[in-house]
């Protein structure tokens, strides 16, 4: 993936404590299917699995509560209503909370 292309899930979070921790989604989905042999029934398995490991991920680094709470926001939204809009913006590294400081916005693309 090339990280120069915004908004990316990288940029987004690389400067917020356990933001080095995740990883791109199509990368993490590659790796998976190799390592594991095999593959997801669906596109809602995959990302379902994805936001589980990174949450599994960030949590142990003691990670920024803001990424914690979009994380987590994502990863509920998927798992109890199917619904994958948030999951898509988080992957993709769009942020999901109001107010961020117009600097960080301007220079991740965070807001699209």
């Amino acid at each position: 993936m090339n990280t120069e292309n915004l908004p990316n899930i990288l940029k987004t979070w690389e400067t917020l404590n356990g933001g080095i921790m995740l990883r791109n989604f199509d990368e993490w989905l590659d790796d998976h299917c190799i390592t594991n042999n095999t593959q997801f029934a669906s596109d809602l398995c995959a990302k379902t699995r994805y936001l589980t490991d990174m949450l599994s991920l960030v949590k142990v680094c003691r990670a920024d509560p803001n990424l914690l709470n979009e994380l987590n926001l994502a990863h509920l939204s998927l798992v109890v209503t199917g619904n994958t809009e948030l999951a898509n913006k988080f992957i993709l590294g769009y942020r999901l909370g109001p107010g961020m400081d117009d600097e960080y916005v301007k220079r991740t693309r965070c807001y699209g």
